[in-house]
């Protein structure tokens, strides 16, 4: 129920992957939590582009038109359980942005805002993505699930 509710929040933004990305592979067995993504709980999906994120570490470089979402909660002391963001990334082309290793980031609030997105509305406030991403260029910017939480790739 808690997946719904998230995916129909961020449906209200009209961004197209918010309407998409359940239906996409999802990566990970269990939620895990992220300290990057501020104490959430994420799951990780990707787009049939993307596939080879499944291969985690051994990746190499996504193609064009590849898009990762996560969507978010967090769980407080007392078992309480609050939607967190969605947070996108989607490969764009060749000279997009080379500081961000050509990956457009969004985020979508829970209300379906768009918090912002790189290159776009409220850019300065994804930044951040750009900058803990960058620590991982080697990997074409991409940080990876826990291994004790992962799925294979088909």
């Amino acid at each position: 129920r808690l997946s719904d509710d998230m995916s129909a929040g961020y449906r209200i933004s009209g961004h197209p992957v918010a309407k998409a990305y359940r239906k996409w592979k999802k990566y990970n067995k269990t939620p895990y939590l992220s300290a990057a993504h501020g104490q959430r709980y994420l799951n990780n999906y990707a787009n049939r582009t993307a596939r080879a994120y499944g291969r985690f570490e051994k990746a190499g470089t996504m193609p064009v038109g590849s898009i990762i979402a996560k969507d978010s909660f967090t769980v407080t002391e007392d078992g309480t359980i609050t939607p967190g963001s969605l947070y996108i990334m989607e490969k764009m082309q060749k000279g997009f942005n080379y500081v961000s290793g050509d990956w457009r980031y969004t985020m979508i609030m829970p209300d379906g805002s768009i918090f912002g997105a790189t290159l776009g509305v409220n850019s300065e406030k994804v930044k951040f993505c750009i900058s803990c991403h960058l620590a991982a260029q080697k990997n074409d910017h991409l940080h990876f699930i826990p291994k004790k939480h992962r799925v294979r790739a088909d």
